[in-house]
């Protein structure tokens, strides 16, 4: 057999198969690992066949599967995955070459291994001797080549897959905690901006206490000045209080006294009416005499004027004269007979003349009253 060396090949339309070897030996089924690049969408419509390497069509493939689709497949990594080809289907040894072809869902071809055979072992040259303990004896085993290779290539296969499974899980892993730290960067930067806010908020928050601090201040301060302003009007409210207790008194009194002088007023009112009223028949009685007094005067004049007349013209108004009469000397004024004005002595004949003249014309008083 030729040397079944592994090699990767080389990316052909994105997709890279892995550890293909040279040669495989016929009647055992064949492991087939490949890579899809990143950005690929697998399908369940894929497939990857083996081909002759000179075959010019994908419909001259000698046997294929359908591709398998990995649950862990995630944009922007590449997506590991293997099929099986059974020992049933694969080609007849020979000197043949072969190759794996992937072709996706629209029949395109996006990637191919490196050419290999499929041979029979050679008996003697394939041959090798392994050593075993068997319950404390050694044991000389002589196997095929082929089978200790493909024993090791197994080995190494499911020692491979393991650490491919191990390094999707640590992918899945680093991709949930980018996640997680993309997720924890926005929350702290929402966090931040929220702190931000919450600062301004405070110092907002701060100046409205200083100001309310302040404006409380203020208005204790006025405060106290408006209760001791209470204070003072509380005490000009009971000093006007007793005031106008004092002057409600007074108002009483002045009302008493108001009473007592208007009933008194009433009194006189009533004394003034009677009063009034006993003028008024005075006033009556004195127009009836003076209408007598005038009567009696018309009718007396003719007879009594003239003698009574030159009777006072003559008539000394004070006491006889001496000279006359023989005694003292005479007094040194005149008198009025009738209402016993006196006047000068030295005072004219005619004014004495005119006074009496008005006791007879003018006057309305009785000129026959003498005293």
């Amino acid at each position: 057999m030729e040397e079944s060396s592994v090699s990767r090949a080389p990316s052909r339309g994105g997709v890279s198969f892995l550890n293909v070897a040279r040669t495989y030996i016929p009647n055992t089924k064949v492991e087939c690992h490949y890579t899809l690049p990143p950005g690929t969408v697998p399908s369940a419509s894929d497939w990857i066949g083996i081909f002759k390497v000179e075959a010019a069509c994908v419909r001259d493939y000698h046997t294929f599967v359908w591709s398998s689709v990995p649950e862990s497949a995630t944009d922007g990594s590449p997506v590991h995955a293997s099929v099986q080809f059974q020992a049933s289907y694969l080609p007849k040894p020979g000197a043949q070459l072969y190759q794996f072809r992937y072709v996706n869902r629209q029949g395109r071809v996006c990637g191919q291994s490196p050419p290999f055979q499929f041979r029979e072992p050679r008996p003697m040259d394939e041959l090798v001797t392994l050593e075993e303990t068997d319950g404390g004896s050694d044991i000389l085993l002589v196997v095929p080549k082929a089978t200790v290779l493909q024993n090791q290539l197994d080995e190494s296969q499911q020692e491979r897959n393991d650490l491919m499974q191990l390094k999707l899980q640590l992918e899945g892993q680093v991709t949930e905690l980018r996640s997680r730290v993309q997720e924890l960067e926005t929350a702290l930067a929402t966090a931040r901006q929220e702190h931000a806010e919450l600062k301004e908020q405070y110092k907002g928050l701060s100046r409205s206490h200083a100001e309310l601090t302040e404006e409380r201040d203020i208005l204790s301060r006025q405060q106290g000045d408006h209760v001791a302003h209470i204070l003072e009007l509380e005490d000009d409210i009971q000093i006007i209080s007793e005031k106008v207790l004092t002057k409600e008194v007074e108002l009483d009194r002045v009302r008493d006294t108001v009473k007592a002088l208007t009933r008194e007023q009433e009194k006189l009112l009533g004394q003034l009416k009677e009063v009034q009223a006993d003028k008024e028949q005075s006033e009556a009685e004195l127009q009836i005499a003076q209408q007598e007094n005038r009567r009696l005067n018309l009718e007396l004049l003719p007879e009594l004027g003239n003698a009574f007349y030159d009777m006072a013209s003559g008539f000394a108004v004070g006491p006889l004269s001496e000279a006359s009469t023989g005694g003292p000397a005479t007094p040194p004024w005149k008198e009025c007979p009738i209402c016993r004005e006196r006047f000068p002595a030295e005072s004219d004949k005619d004014a004495l003349e005119d006074h009496m003249d008005g006791h007879f014309f003018f006057s309305t008083q009785d000129p026959f009253t003498f005293e």
